[in-house]
């Protein structure tokens, strides 16, 4: 949270003291009776082109929504504060903060699916992480330079590695192979070395793109753990790639809905390739994964169907823990009305793992 200095927060204390919209004509931007807030843009708007008043001092949230004419947008010195999902525009391409601005709350962009660049006259500072929300290919400039691409995905709020679209998962032939099942077992312990060796022979053995990035995945997960010659390694790849996501086939921190297949081509020997898993990291370094097998009659709402899982806890290499058994036959529903069923073999793990 960006905190405002006294004399700034006491100027829009002030303004907000007329924190009232005022009607205006239809088609016409809404503002308070001063003109120091502006409301709304109209949605409806024609214009190609517009100006805000020099009089605005904060610019509220959904100002600007869902117009679909206005390709430029000037914003003039004396702008001192711009909220949350301000700008939901579809045509501009560039915006330009004015250097008067004390701070833009997180999500002031939201959904500008043209928008390319924004440009920062203010203190860089003063403006909060994840800036925008599906606002792909937008980079971000200070006083007309851009900035650190480290610095500029985190005021995305986006990671330094992205999933592609399309991945090619290879033949499960490769993964039966002596060598593959053998760096796999060794990866999975958490040894850096042979994740570094394991990405080698992915990349050597597997010529589509799935080669390249399950390498990036062991390199990236070696430098996650410390080892120096995997943090040379993205050093160099960013070098060579500048102003580039590094491609990775799954989240390096494993959670969310992977495909088994995925899973198995990267390593993870326990994953079935012909189901569907959800990840979910919990206290201790413990998965919690569940994967639907069958469904039947009204769920719990009395529409659709009630889908049942099986449920596993695996350590954080996504390895199971001898001693803790499948629990099978579950809804979510039902998992969520039974914590103590599900705990019992969750603290089980911890205990096993010396993690409580």
């Amino acid at each position: 949270m960006i905190k405002l200095t006294p004399d700034i927060g006491e100027m829009l204390q002030e303004v907000l003291k007329d924190d009232v919209p005022v009607k205006s004509v239809p088609g016409e931007p809404i503002y308070n009776s001063t003109r120091t807030v502006l409301y709304e843009y109209p949605s409806s708007g024609r214009a190609l082109s517009f100006t805000v008043p020099s009089t605005v001092k904060i610019i509220k949230s959904y100002a600007f929504f869902s117009n679909y004419a206005l390709e430029e947008l000037i914003l003039p010195e004396g702008i001192v504060y711009i909220e949350k999902q301000a700008f939901s525009t579809h045509r501009i391409k560039h915006i330009t903060i004015p250097k008067s601005v004390k701070k833009v709350e997180s999500m002031a962009f939201w959904y500008c699916q043209n928008l390319q660049e924004i440009n920062f006259l203010c203190d860089i500072s003063c403006v909060e992480s994840e800036i925008a929300h599906c606002c792909e290919g937008l980079s971000i400039k200070s006083n007309g330079t851009y900035i650190n691409y480290d610095d500029e995905l985190k005021l995305l709020g986006e990671n330094e590695w992205i999933i592609p679209k399309e991945v090619s998962i290879p033949h499960t032939d490769t993964w039966e192979t002596e060598s593959f099942v053998k760096y796999a077992k060794i990866c999975t312990k958490g040894n850096t070395l042979a994740m570094m060796n394991f990405a080698d022979f992915l990349e050597r053995t597997q010529k589509n793109n799935f080669g390249e990035y399950a390498a990036n995945f062991w390199r990236y997960l070696a430098c996650q753990s410390g080892d120096k010659t995997a943090k040379e390694w993205k050093n160099n790849w960013k070098n060579i790639h500048p102003r580039k996501q590094i491609p990775i086939p799954i989240p390096p921190n494993f959670e969310g809905c992977i495909n088994g297949d995925r899973l198995r081509a990267l390593g993870f020997l326990f994953f079935d390739p012909k189901r569907q898993y959800d990840l979910e990291a919990r206290y201790g370094g413990i998965f919690e994964v569940s994967s639907m097998y069958d469904e039947y009659g009204a769920d719990c709402d009395g529409f659709g169907y009630e889908t049942l899982s099986d449920w596993w806890y695996l350590d954080e290499f996504l390895n199971p823990i001898p001693g803790i058994g499948v629990i099978s036959g579950y809804s979510g529903g039902e998992r969520r009305r039974m914590p103590e069923k599900f705990g019992k073999n969750y603290q089980t793990a911890l205990k096993i793992l010396g993690r409580k």
